[in-house]
């Protein structure tokens, strides 16, 4: 079993917020809070899954995002520019959210989700013309944790690992 592959959205600051998407774009959650550090936030996160993409509403994301995404091995996204606080009400106008925080979060969220759903959606229509079951799961989180990754070597590998691990079992 897999556990969930997140995107995560973060605003640091002396309020933290965070928004966390599947790979489906789905929230799973939203939160923000005077009591939550950046050092505690990766267990709290984990509870829900790994982070495969990591986002900021601002350019270029601040050091403790960079941190953040760097400790999980995750894609980091940022805009070219800072989103205009238009840009983010717009993004998240079908949301109700306590604060600018949580919007600010989630914007960045729905941003990075915009951003890689086109290579997404490739993955899964590659796996499902596919001679072989491949798990698109898989090939989406070295995709998106694996710079150097393209989908042919990535399917490649994960159809090596798969064979090696039908025959350990035999």
């Amino acid at each position: 079993m897999h556990r969930e592959l997140l995107i995560v959205g973060l605003d640091p600051g002396t309020t933290l917020a965070y928004a966390l998407l599947n790979l489906n774009g789905a929230i799973l959650s939203v939160k923000s809070s005077k009591q939550i550090s950046m050092n505690a936030l990766p267990l709290e996160i984990t509870k829900l899954g790994r982070p495969v993409v990591v986002a900021s509403d601002v350019y270029p994301a601040p050091n403790s995002v960079k941190k953040f995404a760097t400790a999980f091995g995750a894609k980091l996204i940022s805009p070219e520019e800072n989103m205009t606080i238009k840009e983010k009400n717009y993004i998240t106008r079908d949301y109700k959210l306590d604060n600018k925080h949580e919007k600010d979060a989630l914007a960045s969220a729905i941003f990075a989700f915009k951003r890689i759903r086109g290579m997404l959606n490739k993955i899964d229509l590659r796996c499902s013309q596919a001679d072989f079951d491949f798990d698109p799961a898989e090939i989406k989180k070295l995709l998106l944790t694996e710079s150097r990754w393209n989908i042919n070597r990535a399917m490649q590998a994960t159809n090596i690992a798969m064979a090696d691990f039908n025959i350990r079992r035999i």
